[in-house]
């Protein structure tokens, strides 16, 4: 019982350090046509959304990166120091002003628990190249398809737009599309992080959907 409690402990913090800390809906805010509260709640409920209809497969993948005989030849105790390890990390690099990455966190901490364990064979590496070539892909993605995206508006929109009317038009339009991209972000995010706090408490608690 205490090792659940531990666990549970660990995994809302976890989960309140990624609610805190990786955010989408900045943006939408910044444009001063919705309220902060109002843009926090749609950023909400598309998390709880994502993470409920999308987490599942995410959290999939972190736990085939857990050793099988976890520690000391328990899953249990395996995947309770891997939590208490990345909340542990994150609370130091909190105080400390850096930015970091939950998931990075941990994978860090599964693959430790790996190599600690078992040693390298203990790694599955086809599945740790993984991650990190989506890791390594996703800025240049997300660099490719800004600037696609800005080419796009700049010659359909804003080299058309005629006097200041035109120009709060496709302010007010802009704006609207940042919320409605923010919350699809939201949904994938939510999908995306929480498997990072609820993949290692799962297990233990034996229903992952209501884990999530």
């Amino acid at each position: 019982m205490i090792h659940l409690a531990l666990a549970f402990a660990t995994t809302v913090y976890i989960a309140w350090s990624i609610g805190a800390n990786d955010e989408t809906m900045a943006t939408a805010a910044g444009s001063g046509l919705f309220s902060v509260d109002s843009v926090v709640l749609v950023g909400a409920f598309m998390d709880f959304i994502g993470a409920v209809l999308l987490g599942g497969e995410v959290e999939s993948t972190l736990m085939r990166l857990v050793p099988e005989g976890g520690l000391a030849g328990s899953r249990e105790v395996g995947l309770i120091v891997i939590l208490v390890s990345t909340a542990t990390w994150l609370s130091a690099v909190s105080l400390l002003g850096w930015p970091v990455s939950t998931t990075h966190s941990a994978v860090g901490a599964a693959v430790g628990l790996g190599l600690f364990s078992g040693g390298a064979e203990a790694v599955p590496w086809g599945v740790l190249w993984k991650v990190i070539s989506a890791w390594a892909v996703s800025p240049l993605l997300g660099l490719a398809g800004a600037f696609l995206i800005y080419l796009l508006m700049d010659r359909v929109a804003l080299k058309r737009a005629r006097g200041l009317r035109a120009r709060e038009k496709i302010e007010w339009a802009s704006a609207v599309l940042v919320l409605a991209w923010a919350a699809l972000t939201s949904l994938s995010r939510g999908g995306n992080d929480i498997g990072n706090a609820t993949a290692f408490l799962s297990p233990l608690v034996g229903d992952p959907l209501l884990t999530r």
